[in-house]
């Protein structure tokens, strides 16, 4: 079953500060608060992950697949395994994280 978010009145931040200036709540207040409630989305619903990433395991029966290839990328061991631990946390494969890394920066 699918998690709905709330949806509220779209707001800009200069409204939402001011608004929280009114309230009595420091700027200091709002960062922290806005931290803490992006890593329970996160924590909730998880990384977002496409459906273009080629899946773990054998395809159903019937299923159509573009044939993956294996391709090289030289990283220095340091990158490479800050990279592995953030995947990890993420609750990904450092495949699917770097093909995510590849496909958000061709995108831009």
């Amino acid at each position: 079953m699918e998690t709905l978010l709330p949806l509220g009145k779209k707001t800009t931040l200069d409204e939402a500060l001011k608004k929280a200036k009114r309230d009595g709540h420091s700027h200091d207040e709002v960062q922290s608060n806005y931290a803490r409630e992006a890593r329970a989305v996160e924590a909730e619903l998880g990384p977002h992950v496409p459906p273009v990433l080629t899946p773990q395991g054998r395809p159903r029966k019937g299923q159509a697949v573009e044939a993956a290839e294996v391709h090289t990328l030289r990283v220095k061991p340091s990158i490479w395994s800050d990279f592995v631990s953030k995947a990890k946390r993420a609750g990904l494969t450092p495949n699917a994280a770097a093909q995510l890394a590849l496909l958000e920066w061709a995108r831009h």
